[in-house]
């Protein structure tokens, strides 16, 4: 009755299953890029994960980093923004949380890594010298994530400048981010899907 795997009516469900979530995972990469272009960053490169696969948003393949480690990283984070920022150059260790909004949405740190060194599970990554690469799993939070790093990392720096800065404890960090995802964020994401 059938010729070849093609035909199939179990295989073409999956296709269409997957393009219909493809589809739907495009929608919330274009309203991420709206979020950016009013945060001033229009050069983010986004995209985000659909199943096995990194579906990109611009036209042109995403460089490295995203696409060498993202599988490995995203866990339940699906949208990524990568933009770049030279202030990264001027970190010499891991950005740590000195704002209190940072710690509820990023919690008590972000490390400052290379490529090559991305390990661990954050909400957002300083590459060293290059910019920011932030994950969430909407795009409001992705957003977001990228505006708090920037905001702690000129925070940091500037402190730095006046004599340092005084980082929260990682216990209050660790409780703050704990309630942001399981109350607010939750309330984000459900609202999302």
């Amino acid at each position: 009755m059938y010729r070849g795997e093609n035909c199939r009516p179990d295989l073409l469900y999956l296709r269409f299953v997957r393009i219909e979530r493809m589809r739907r995972e495009e929608g919330k990469l274009k309203e991420l890029r709206e979020l950016l272009g009013e945060l001033c960053v229009p050069e983010a490169r986004i995209g985000c994960a659909v199943g096995e696969e990194l579906l990109q948003l611009d036209g042109e393949g995403m460089p490295c980093p995203e696409t060498a480690f993202a599988r490995a990283l995203f866990g339940d984070y699906r949208i990524y923004a990568y933009v770049p920022e030279p202030l990264t150059g001027q970190m010499t260790g891991d950005l740590i949380a000195s704002l209190d909004d940072m710690a509820q949405i990023l919690g008590y740190r972000v490390p400052l890594r290379s490529r090559d060194e991305l390990r661990g599970r954050f909400c957002a990554y300083l590459l060293k010298g290059e910019g920011i690469l932030a994950l969430g799993r909407t795009p409001k939070e992705t957003a977001t994530a990228v505006r708090m790093v920037k905001k702690a990392l000129r925070v940091e720096i500037a402190g730095r400048r006046l004599g340092g800065t005084r980082h929260l404890s990682p216990v209050l960090c660790a409780l703050e981010h704990l309630v942001y995802r399981k109350k607010y964020s939750r309330n984000e994401v459900q609202a999302d899907s």
